[in-house]
């Protein structure tokens, strides 16, 4: 475990790899002491309520994690009305990056979708299995 992000250049590889559009950039407290990598990423899509920002989420963070890609997910995420801001100030013991791709139709929301609900529903059974301890007994006995 290390503090702060993976790379930014690494986070914006594995996107155009999954076919992500997105604007990746750091922010004014990125490699400052003590806080290691800091950036935002911002990707567009078209969500209808907060379960399927949800949904798009665990699927994202599924993906980047498949592929290598350690990202960690992060409360402001979760977060419709989240406004992103880009640094305001430029700063000389800060460099500023920025990676923008536009590979793609744009999020696949309905495909993010469908692996929650096969994801959700094998995780349910799962638990149900875990969890019975034995079959229900007959009244009579």
């Amino acid at each position: 475990v290390s503090p702060g992000a993976p790379p930014p250049l690494s986070v914006h590889v594995a996107l155009i790899e999954l076919g992500i559009p997105h604007v990746l950039y750091t922010t004014h407290s990125d490699q400052q002491p003590g806080k290691g990598r800091r950036y935002r990423v911002v990707i567009p899509a078209t969500l209808a309520d907060k379960s399927e920002l949800e949904a798009c989420l665990a699927w994202i963070f599924h993906e980047m994690h498949g592929a290598d890609c350690w990202l960690a997910d992060v409360p402001e995420n979760h977060r419709l009305s989240q406004p992103w801001f880009f640094p305001r100030v430029e700063s000389d013991n800060s460099e500023y990056l920025c990676y923008a791709s536009e590979v793609g139709e744009g999020l696949d929301v309905q495909a993010a979708l469908d692996w929650f609900r096969a994801e959700t529903q094998v995780t349910a059974r799962q638990l149900n299995e875990a969890t019975r301890t034995a079959t229900p007994r007959d009244q009579d006995s």
